[in-house]
């Protein structure tokens, strides 16, 4: 109830500072709904839901957004965000300049865009005959970007940005890239004292290296880059160690189909005369490990994911858990009883307190095998294991429960165990995981017995190990906490204690 002489607050009574604030955080649909929710609502300027615009549909829409966000001197400045999905970019070639002109006309005018995103970069550039290449460059506001399809003006367009405040820039070169030397591509980007995440893709072996025996030190430093990745390119890891000396996350692919076309060429794994890896502990390491020639990881890392873990490859991957000390090993492998990794393990991952494997189970046995390898792990504290199945259990209950009995006992310190079990007939090796299996698995927090001062009935019934069902929300947060634990306080466990006892 409004006080006595007060005039009753309401959408038109605001002023349209405020107005244009509300609006600017609906999307564009829920902002034109609320324009017929009644009279005055319809008087409230929509240009502000302009704020993040995402073009999903065809090329055709491209050239109706520019309509639209032309048709008014004011409206280009209140877009902040322009995503171009695959479905509106793929068409577009040098036959269809239409559409690419119409974004260089976009882009020209939104001169306080903070982000863009954009596939077929280079064909579109090539359509707009350089009107987008040249909007881009001259905009000074760009917070993010990110271009796919790109190749030597594209390369030039994200070398030559006008927005020195750039803070993520991924980029990826399917097209017509010449070789060229590193510090052509990686020297300019020191410009962009604010840029903290780089994702670079598909240059292979177009980055010229210089061989050791020139003496050419490296001269580059980007201080300011926290996240890198780099995938399908050949580059020594001790030439980014040196290039981004302050990096706390990376992830490195080679290119599994190219790397054994490029293995030994010169070009590619000739380092530069500098340290050979980071001094400081990494937050995260995703790495082949069939890319440890070129990428000799040495230094701590706090979670360390390599990917698909083949059996060819057991020495390697003890090799990098050896010489990072991980907490956290996050992986896919098969059911191999030849996969050594798993035997040899425990020896080297004495500091792992989490586990996660995406298990593709290709024998009728998987309890014997999967025990077989994760037992012994005497610091391990929690794991999830996702079982991609050939073979569904007659009574799965009675399945999980035996699996989460056996790996409590084989693993002394081991406190919450979680599992999800799916048919894996059609499934790929590298598959990251699904929600469906994520949401579906199943928890349980591990209590341990002392024989001593507790029940020795209950004891001799589990073994000193009894699983407590959990809720898989807690569960969910246990895996979460696992992966960003400071495994460096005191009190991490009991701050573990903490979320398991909300299922109590």
């Amino acid at each position: 109830m409004s006080s006595p002489g007060v005039a009753p607050l309401t959408l038109p009574t605001l002023p349209s500072d405020v107005l244009r604030e509300i609006v600017s955080h609906l999307s564009p649909r829920d902002a034109i709904a609320l324009s017929y929710t009644c009279q005055a609502a319809h008087s409230i300027p929509r240009d502000p839901a302009l704020h993040t615009v995402v073009l999903d549909r065809d090329t055709e829409q491209i050239k109706k957004f520019r309509d639209h966000l032309l048709a008014t001197d004011s409206r280009p400045t209140f877009l902040k965000s322009l995503v171009l999905a695959k479905a509106v970019t793929w068409e577009i070639d040098q036959d269809t300049q239409e559409p690419a002109a119409a974004l260089a006309d976009i882009l020209e005018k939104s001169v306080k865009l903070q982000q863009f995103d954009c596939g077929s970069m280079e064909v579109i550039n090539r359509a707009s005959d350089g009107r987008v290449a040249k909007a881009l460059v001259a905009l000074k506001e760009l917070r993010e970007v990110k271009v796919r399809g790109g190749g030597a003006e594209t390369m030039n367009t994200i070398t030559s940005l006008n927005s020195l405040g750039l803070r993520i820039l991924y980029a990826s070169f399917e097209f017509g890239l010449k070789d060229l030397p590193y510090d052509v591509f990686f020297g300019p980007l020191k410009g962009y004292t604010h840029l903290h995440t780089l994702s670079i893709t598909k240059l292979w072996t177009r980055l010229h290296i210089p061989a050791p025996n020139t003496h050419l030190q490296n001269r580059i430093s980007i201080n300011s880059l926290h996240t890198l990745t780099i995938e399908d390119t050949l580059i020594p890891l001790s030439l980014v160690a040196s290039i981004f000396p302050n990096v706390t996350r990376v992830s490195y692919q080679s290119g599994r189909y190219e790397r054994n076309r490029y293995a030994g060429t010169a070009n590619a794994l000739h380092p530069p005369v500098v340290p050979p890896c980071w001094a400081h502990t990494l937050m995260k390491a995703h790495i082949d490990v069939a890319d440890l020639d070129i990428w000799p990881l040495s230094c701590r890392v706090k979670w360390l994911d390599f990917g698909l873990c083949r059996t060819g490859h057991s020495r390697e991957a003890l090799v990098l858990v050896g010489q990072t000390k991980p907490h956290v090993i996050s992986c896919a492998y098969r059911i191999d009883a030849d996969n050594l990794l798993w035997v040899n393990l425990p020896t080297v991952a004495t500091d792992l307190r989490f586990l996660e494997a995406r298990i593709i189970e290709l024998a009728g046995n998987r309890k014997r095998y999967m025990l077989m390898h994760l037992s012994g792990l005497d610091a391990l504290t929690a794991v999830f294991l996702c079982i991609r199945a050939y073979y569904q259990p007659d009574d799965l209950d009675a399945e999980l429960t035996s699996i989460v009995r056996e790996l409590a006992g084989k693993n002394r310190q081991l406190r919450v165990v979680g599992l999800s079990l799916v048919d894996g007939r059609h499934m790929r090796d590298d598959e990251p995981m699904w929600d469906e299996e994520r949401l579906a698995s199943r928890w349980w927090a591990i209590e341990r017995i002392d024989p001593e001062g507790g029940d020795m009935d209950l004891y001799m019934e589990y073994g000193g190990a009894r699983p407590v069902p959990i809720l898989t929300e807690v569960g969910l947060k246990v895996r979460d906490y696992m992966y960003e634990a400071d495994y460096e306080s005191p009190d991490w466990q009991d701050r573990l204690s903490a979320i398991t006892a909300a299922s109590a």
